[in-house]
């Protein structure tokens, strides 16, 4: 009888987590290009989305800030915007009761390069709050930038800039440290022998002795990443090879004396290029690894700025492009590709992988995981049968099994989306006044298995019995979402 009552307790409290769960996927359209570097969940469970939005008319840059809530539906939105000065958004956290917003910003009136860092502060409506910008070496241009918060609460930067020399862009890492008013306490820009040496990602060393930084090289020969040891002052201290000439992109979560890094490189099983899940010790010695990628001669890389995620004790996410276009990484050859994610113990077991879209070109930016245990991946969009869109942002919200459809995050509109029967066998009906919509089914794992576009009958005899989910949506909007019974 105990037994009994352990094993009911345990379910109801299962359900009641999944019930608990919310997921959403939402695009954002703009005739504008537009990307988003980084998101963040705020104590309120909104997300904080910021990136770049460029003014199509003058072709310049602005910072972008959006704020969506728990259903993927937008709360308010930013563009930081200023006569002749261009702004770009790399990072963003939230603390307290404001947001902390790290990028850069430049005159554009002047012929010389004038490149500043700029921290911002914003209220929860997304008002600037306080700013301050902090020099750059002349000449210098920051093209990517990575942040966290270390143990005394300072913002460390890391990332690499740009430089013209004879006549060709050389680029070098660069790290810096803010207090956590905005207030610089110390830099390095360091030159190094390399043509090409960036820095992608920093992480804290344990007792508060220093970070690591992960940096890829491209030398006349080949690519490699290094793992370098450094000072609290930034100073380097060891520099290391990190195995299996793995490169690019690293996102570093610690476990014990043990490091977990998403990485790529060329899978030494079938050749392709695939998403190296690593673990390695403080010395960068390789502990194990899994490749991760899709079957098939595609390419897949990990995410730009943040590739995992820590989830609870003993777990992590992990994401990536599946079949990214290595000569046209963000706008793609002509051919959909997906976004890649995956659960994993700390010791690589894999819980589940994933494949998302599939229906247009993605590029996989960052990710957080989230209060409830899920997950949020926010991604560019390319869509070719509407290419004077550019590029849209498109926001992807799962529970903590991978599940991005759910029959609650959003009520349905019966007097503007009706569908039937429910439950059905033959066919679903859709009654709408909307004339351009697209309806969308999927199946208990989350998996879509139907797509139309301004269909009002829809065979689905083929499909087996059981539940489904369906969504419709126009213009990037849902309008209507629920669950459908198939007999």
């Amino acid at each position: 009888m105990y037994i009994k009552i352990l094993i009911l307790i345990s379910f109801f409290y299962s359900i009641n987590e999944i019930i608990a769960q919310q997921a959403f996927n939402t695009t954002i359209t703009e005739p504008k290009r537009q990307v988003i570097h980084d998101i963040k969940e705020d104590a309120n469970s909104d997300f904080i989305l910021v990136g770049r939005n460029e003014n199509t008319d003058s072709e310049m840059y602005r910072g972008y800030v959006i704020k969506i809530n728990t259903y993927g539906e937008m709360i308010n939105d930013t563009i930081v915007n200023s006569e002749g000065v261009a702004s770009i958004f790399f990072n963003v956290f939230s603390r307290n009761e404001s947001y902390v917003v790290l990028g850069s910003i430049y005159d554009t009136t002047t012929s010389t390069n004038n490149q500043k860092l700029w921290f911002l502060k914003l209220d929860h409506d997304l008002n600037i709050l306080e700013t301050k910008i902090l020099d750059l070496p002349e000449e210098k241009w920051i093209s990517y930038t990575n942040a966290i918060i270390d143990s005394d609460g300072n913002y460390v930067l890391t990332g690499y800039t740009g430089e013209e020399v004879d006549n060709q862009t050389v680029t070098d890492p660069f790290y810096y440290k803010l207090s956590p008013s905005g207030d610089s306490i110390t830099s390095s820009f360091p030159q190094e022998e390399n043509f090409l040496a960036r820095t992608y990602d920093i992480m804290e060393k344990s007792g508060h002795t220093g970070y690591y930084a992960f940096s890829s090289y491209l030398d006349e020969e080949e690519n490699y990443g290094s793992m370098v040891a450094l000072s609290n002052n930034f100073e380097v201290e060891e520099i290391m090879s990190i195995p299996m000439f793995s490169f690019n992109y690293y996102s570093p979560i610690r476990y014990g004396n043990s490091i977990i890094i998403n990485t790529n490189g060329e899978n030494d099983t079938s050749g392709e290029a695939d998403l190296n899940v690593m673990k390695i010790d403080t010395n960068a010695n390789l502990i194990d690894n899994r490749w991760v990628g899709k079957q098939g001669d595609t390419a897949d890389y990990p995410s730009y700025t943040r590739g995992t995620s820590r989830v609870g004790l003993n777990a992590f996410y992990a994401s990536g492009t599946a079949n990214i276009s290595e000569s046209n990484p963000f706008y793609g050859n002509g051919i959909p590709n997906w976004i890649l994610l995956g659960k994993y113990t700390s010791n690589l077991e894999e819980q589940w992988l994933k494949y998302y879209g599939g229906d247009a070109y993605y590029h996989v930016y960052s990710m957080t995981t989230t209060s409830d245990h899920g997950c949020a991946v926010v991604a560019s969009r390319f869509d070719y049968e509407n290419p004077e869109t550019d590029r849209d942002i498109y926001v992807m919200k799962v529970n903590g099994d991978g599940i991005i459809t759910w029959d609650q995050a959003i009520k349905p509109n019966n007097k503007a989306v009706t569908i039937y029967p429910n439950p059905g066998s033959h066919s679903i009906h859709i009654d709408t006044d909307t004339r351009s919509y697209t309806f969308r089914l999927y199946d208990a794992m989350g998996q879509q298995v139907l797509q139309t576009r301004n269909q009002k009958t829809i065979d689905v005899s083929r499909l087996e019995a059981g539940i489904y989910f369906y969504r419709v949506a126009t213009a990037g909007k849902i309008l209507t979402s629920g669950k459908w019974v198939k007999n």
